[in-house]
């Protein structure tokens, strides 16, 4: 008998998760007392073709891929012989068998499989001195594809002769969660961060410390603190750095003197003494104002004074360095046309030269005659 069990995560694919099968059994029922091959499980026992003894019963619950898996990938438990007979009650029982297996029972993984599909399986065998027979198997496959809200209802998984009644309950390990238990959230209040985890294993930071830094630190101040002020993240709030004080913390405590303040153009005329009035007449602001302006105009004037004659100096470097190119300029050229002059009269002497030389030689003996 197939039954497709609807319990928590759809998957399509081997998927990272960590997760927890708890099943949980209530009766288990083999009314005749025999074994697969049809015998009775004790042999000596038999009368009118009825089995009067109970088998002694060895159960095997494995989780494993699928039915055609040969191993248990996800555990399995062997609880040795379980008193009792052929007709056991499990509800409310801490541990089974001999071997004190622990119920319910627990199995866990990290990979389901790419068919979506776990299959659940219990073998029962007969325990006799000369060796075990094999008395059945019982079989399902869990299909996960909805979040659980608990265990399932009763289910009654029958094979050919026995039967057991068992409920499922599939859920996130412990920091795991999401309809994969792909998700991990631990809740933290220390340096690594302070948060807690909500039901899908998002983190909630908590206070105002910030979602973008783990929750390791706070949030800015909102409103912006201006520049005599210091954010305190835990409370929003603006605090006076020293030497500021007031609301906004824009009043002095340190200082020794009345801040200066823009003046505009009329109260600058204001302050300036006129010639009819004595220095003792003014304010002593008004003095110390006009003093200032004073010596402001003087250095003005000062560094004017000092650029020009910067400016007329290197004015004058470029002039001579102009002047003194030109004047090598002249003097090459002056050379150059001397040279010449010297190489042209040069050759004009060498050709009278040459011409004197060849006469002289090709003179006849007496003479060069006169053409009549």
């Amino acid at each position: 008998m197939m039954i497709v069990f609807l319990l928590l995560l759809s998957l399509l694919k081997y998927t990272e998760s960590n997760w927890v099968l708890e099943v949980r059994l209530y009766q288990y029922s083999n009314p005749t007392s025999r074994r697969s091959d049809r015998f009775c499980c004790d042999t000596d026992g038999v009368l009118d073709g009825i089995c009067m003894n109970p088998c002694d019963n060895d159960f095997l619950f494995c989780l494993r891929v699928d039915v055609t898996s040969p191993s248990c990938q996800y555990g399995a438990y062997q609880t040795g012989l379980v008193a009792g007979g052929d007709e056991l009650n499990f509800t409310g029982v801490a541990s089974i068998g001999e071997n004190n297996v622990s119920h319910p029972l627990l199995f866990n993984g990290t990979q389901w499989p790419e068919n979506n599909q776990v299959d659940f399986l219990v073998r029962v065998f007969d325990l006799d001195p000369d060796g075990s027979n094999f008395i059945g198997v019982i079989g399902t496959p869990l299909t996960y594809t909805n979040a659980s809200g608990g265990p399932s209802d009763i289910i009654t998984l029958r094979g050919i002769r026995i039967s057991i009644e068992a409920s499922f309950d599939l859920r996130c390990d412990t920091n795991y969660y999401g309809s994969q238990c792909d998700v991990f959230c631990r809740t933290h209040d220390e340096e690594l961060g302070h948060y807690t985890c909500d039901s899908q294993g998002n983190k909630i930071c908590s206070g105002r410390y910030d979602i973008e830094t783990n929750c390791t630190m706070f949030l800015p101040c909102d409103p912006v603190c201006n520049s005599n002020q210091q954010c305190i993240p835990s409370n929003n709030t603006c605090a006076c750095i020293d030497g500021w004080r007031g609301p906004a913390c824009n009043q002095c405590t340190n200082c020794t003197a009345t801040p200066v303040t823009p003046l505009s153009t009329t109260t600058m005329a204001t302050m300036i003494p006129s010639t009819t009035a004595t220095s003792g007449s003014l304010p002593t602001n008004s003095r110390r104002t006009a003093t200032i302006i004073y010596a402001s105009i003087a250095v003005g004037g000062l560094l004017i004074i000092t650029t020009m004659v910067v400016l007329i100096i290197i004015t004058l470097f470029f002039v001579h360095k102009r002047n003194n190119k030109e004047i090598r300029i002249n003097k090459w050229r002056t050379t150059k046309h001397q040279l010449s002059t010297l190489f042209i009269q040069k050759t004009r002497f060498q050709k009278l030269l040459d011409t004197y030389k060849y006469m002289k030689v090709t003179q006849p003996p007496g003479g060069f005659q006169k053409v009549q």
